[in-house]
């Protein structure tokens, strides 16, 4: 951590030597204010979080810069407490930057954690207005789509292309988020069976959001019509990377009617459609059905 009168920097052991040039500007900028402005955070969830938290608790602006962008935590008011606590509400960052020079030196493959991160969106944003009694917007859903079917398309044809679609995805989740004033929108069902396989398989963030999306298609198939159906996700996934055959072939043997107890009690005060399912059997055999006949295809087909 750097640490100055004007600025803060919370920044990866593998970045330390990239902040010369910032580290002079903010010894200068310390000059002349007694009281710290800005708290500036580069890294992924661990730096943004702490410092979302310490520029909250001093009253200052925050500027984010995200590498990777395996997350949302850049563009959020969420601060993390850590074992297993809810978030609680801090402040929005004043400003994003997105060092494209930065972004280009990790791996491909922490990127893609931000699609698993960006997808939980599509079934988050149904479950959300469903459960308020709400028409669903359809033209953002498809909005959420098309952009799904870009950052698919750009992954195998462009690299720097694929970064700006990712960034440009997590700011709309971020956005949507912002804009109903209510985090839940983007965390939603999604999130609790997402927290549940964090825990249980020690998956990642956006791996785990990954597959929740995935679930909460096989258990509501009727959201397939807003634009991304069970086998789109887990065809495109596989392709990506962000999940794995393997691990499909291990979760469709989960005890689901446990998994949607214990996803629940993760949040158990938020609204989703995961309480429906106690009095609706038919939709957890229709989950364990799509996941073992998309495993069926895709074996016969490798």
């Amino acid at each position: 951590m750097f640490r100055f009168d004007e600025y803060q920097f919370h920044v990866s052991e593998y970045l330390q030597n990239k902040f010369s040039e910032i580290k002079a500007l903010a010894q200068d900028a310390s000059k002349k204010y007694a009281v710290p402005r800005y708290i500036i955070s580069m890294g992924a969830f661990d730096q943004h979080n702490l410092a979302r938290k310490r520029s909250y608790t001093l009253g200052c602006q925050l500027v984010t810069i995200p590498i990777p962008l395996a997350n949302d935590s850049f563009c959020t008011n969420r601060c993390d407490k850590g074992n297993a606590f809810p978030s609680y509400r801090c402040h929005y960052p004043r400003y994003i930057i997105f060092d494209k020079k930065h972004l280009e030196l990790f791996s491909l493959s922490s990127h893609v954690l931000g699609v698993g991160e960006y997808i939980g969106l599509y079934s988050s944003v149904i479950d959300y207005f469903e459960m308020r009694r709400v028409n669903v917007p359809v033209n953002l859903m498809q909005f959420i789509a098309d952009l799904f079917s870009m950052l698919c398309y750009s992954y195998s044809s462009s690299y720097p292309v694929f970064i700006k679609f990712v960034a440009l995805a997590l700011l709309l989740k971020c956005f949507c988020m912002r804009i109903a004033q209510d985090h839940e929108i983007g965390c939603g069902i999604d999130h609790l069976i997402g927290y549940y396989l964090e825990e249980s398989f020690g998956f990642s963030h956006g791996k785990a959001i990954y597959w929740a999306t995935i679930f909460s298609l096989g258990l509501f198939p009727e959201w397939e019509d807003l634009g991304i159906s069970i086998k789109n996700l887990i065809l495109n996934g596989l392709k990506l990377g962000i999940i794995t055959v393997n691990e499909l072939e291990t979760l469709q043997k989960l005890n689901f009617p446990i998994v949607i107890g214990k996803s629940i009690s993760t949040r158990p005060d938020r609204i989703t459609s995961l309480k429906k399912i106690a009095n609706e059997n038919w939709r957890i055999a229709n989950l364990t059905k799509e996941l073992g006949k998309n495993l069926f295809q895709f074996q016969n087909n490798t």
